[in-house]
């Protein structure tokens, strides 16, 4: 019997993990579509970040200025070669896809629990696009170099955007 990634659990409890599929191997010959990036401050203000870039264009972006003043603008044209930047920057990145993980006990009896107050939270959206259609991807946010490049990109482009 062959065991797939997917199927791997503990005493018959499956743990919430696909195997990571590399971008260059993904059926469909799917093509990047859409980045989208969110960044919830928790109860820090000012550290709240939005955007959402598309080929050409970024569709929406929420940041804060130099002067901690909310900014929000939607879209505006990106610059020469700036989605092909922000392509390359995400085929850089080691891809884990973001499965919420199955209710608990107590939140099959109770409902979900809403946390009021928190941490920084980072969340990275794709969206891929085949002759079959458009689909968005959640994805974890990683700590090494590659994702470090991304954010300083989007986040620069942002910054530049509503001055």
């Amino acid at each position: 019997m062959k065991v797939k990634n997917s199927d791997i659990g503990f005493m018959g409890m499956s743990i919430g993990w696909k195997p990571i599929t590399p971008l260059s191997e993904r059926s469909g010959n799917a093509e990047l579509a859409g980045v989208s990036l969110n960044r919830s401050g928790g109860t820090v203000y000012g550290e709240d970040f939005c955007i959402s870039v598309v080929p050409g264009s970024i569709k929406y972006l929420s940041c804060f200025d130099e002067e901690h003043a909310q900014r929000t603008a939607e879209n505006i044209a990106l610059p020469d070669g700036e989605w092909e930047r922000i392509e390359a920057a995400v085929r850089e990145l080691t891809l884990k896809e973001d499965i919420p993980p199955k209710p608990t006990l107590a939140e099959k009896l109770h409902g979900n629990l809403e946390m009021l107050d928190g941490c920084s939270k980072i969340t990275l959206y794709l969206t891929w696009q085949s002759g079959e259609g458009s689909w968005e991807v959640k994805y974890l946010w990683g700590h090494d170099d590659s994702y470090s490049r991304l954010w300083d990109m989007l986040f620069s482009l942002a910054q530049n955007s509503v001055k």
